[in-house]
């Protein structure tokens, strides 16, 4: 449809509904209307029904209109559709009774009849309507009737209406408060002036004097009026970007004026500093020996007394007299497996042998030849990660649980111990003492939280 109109020549400017046109038509027309009013547009297809009560309105539309009859008459008389309508046009009319038949000729008495039958439902649809807009909406029964559309031009549609439906009928004017134009033929406005309903109400929204409106143009319509409103915001915000765009441009142009000056100035400068270049680096590399020195030693004086924080920390845990160490062993594992790095008859040794353990550690090596000019790979650092605690527990109130105890504890709050789940930390732990023994043996397991570089052989 809107392609229609553009090869016109023209713009869709507002599309409604037809029944809300006739509204604000009606609305507008006749503004002093206290009594509920029907206006009833008969249409080519559909007839709406429109109710006016006060401010509010209700709407319905009948599958009744000028094309109904047409076939009315084309089925009756057996002729086509536009041969009826061309009938219905010229000699049609609604028959009254049998007084207002008998005075016509039998052709125009049987037509007529035709077409009171083929409005016979309209005043049945009226009535049910009207039941529903009282009881499902509050309103009242109209008071009086206004015909509207082309179905209206019927001779004697008003007089049948007002036999069926008992009110006041007259046809809709809604020109009653419009100016005709001086170059228009009133007297030929004012015959059709109930079929210009739609017409007036929708030119009334184009001044805004519409007290109802709905937006039904299409998509393309709506995108066109958005960049319409757009279009002064868009040219200033254009302008605005040139605006900003060339003053961006002239301070860029001054920065990098500036900036090349600066350049100028520090290129001089790092001319002027290059002198202290290699001196400077000599220095750091001095530096760097001074600091890895200092880093061993400070890693000495920290390994003579952490053994001893372990020891202290490990004895701080310690829930009563009941238990008691004899023998604290660094080993490299945390299982049962875990290998000593110290020899067993390390308080037999003299002092010109040394008391630490051979290791044995697995390398991993890739297949295949060693490439010839590869170094060879540095030797894997041997790490103490647990130690191997002996001792023994003794008969008192908790028995061999002081041990459990003792675990927990350091699992709580150790320092350096990160003590696993008992099945693990436990090497063996007798729950038993042996007849004629004070006291019976365990051996555990004390994963440490930081691992410490074994000392080398």
């Amino acid at each position: 449809m809107n392609d229609i109109v553009l090869g016109a020549g023209l713009g869709t400017a507002e599309v409604d509904a037809s029944p809300m046109a006739l509204y604000n038509a009606l609305k507008y027309n006749y503004p002093d209307l206290t009594e509920t009013t029907l206006l009833i547009d008969i249409g080519a297809k559909t007839c709406n029904l429109i109710y006016l009560e006060g401010n509010r309105m209700f709407t319905r539309s009948v599958a009744v209109g000028g094309a109904s009859i047409s076939t009315a008459i084309a089925k009756e008389y057996g002729v086509s559709f536009s041969e009826a309508e061309s009938q219905k046009c010229s000699n049609g009319m609604v028959a009254l009774n049998t007084v207002h038949t008998s005075q016509l000729d039998e052709p125009t008495a049987a037509l007529a009849t035709v077409i009171r039958n083929a409005l016979g439902k309209l005043p049945a649809e009226i009535a049910r309507t009207t039941n529903y807009f009282r009881s499902q909406h509050g309103g009242k029964a109209p008071k009086q009737v206004l015909l509207a559309g082309g179905g209206a031009n019927l001779p004697h549609v008003a007089e049948f209406f007002h036999e069926k439906l008992r009110l006041p009928v007259e046809f809709f004017n809604p020109l009653k408060m419009v100016s005709v134009g001086k170059d228009i033929d009133i007297d030929q406005v004012s015959t059709q002036a109930h079929v210009l309903g739609e017409l007036v109400g929708l030119a009334l929204r184009e001044v805004g004097k519409a007290p109802l409106e709905i937006d039904l143009v299409p998509d393309v319509v709506s995108r066109e009026r958005d960049i319409e409103r757009r279009k002064p915001f868009l040219l200033a915000a254009a302008v605005i970007l040139l605006v900003g765009l060339g003053a961006w441009a002239w301070t860029n142009t001054s920065d990098n004026n500036d900036a090349a000056v600066k350049v100028q100035v520090l290129e001089a400068d790092i001319d002027g500093l290059d002198k202290f270049h290699g001196p400077l680096q000599k220095l750091a590399k001095k530096e760097a020996g001074l600091n890895r020195r200092s880093n061993q030693l400070i890693d000495a004086q920290q390994a003579r007394v952490l053994w001893v924080d372990i020891i202290d920390d490990l004895g701080l845990h310690f829930v009563n007299d009941n238990v008691w160490l004899f023998d604290f062993d660094p080993v490299v594992g945390n299982d049962i497996n875990a290998q000593s790095i110290v020899t067993s008859d390390f308080h037999n040794s003299s002092g010109d042998k040394s008391g630490m353990a051979p290791i044995k550690i697995s390398m991993p090596t890739k297949p295949g030849r060693p490439k010839r000019g590869r170094p060879a790979p540095a030797p894997t650092k041997v790490m103490i990660n647990a130690i191997r605690v002996q001792g023994y527990w003794r008969k008192g109130s908790d028995g061999h649980e002081s041990v459990y105890k003792l675990l927990e504890r350091l699992r709580q709050g150790s320092e350096f111990f990160n003590v696993p789940a008992n099945e693990k930390a436990v090497v063996t732990l007798p729950d038993q003492i042996e007849e004629d023994n004070f006291a019976s043996p365990f051996v555990l397991i004390l994963p440490l939280k930081n691992p410490i570089p074994a000392p080398i052989k």
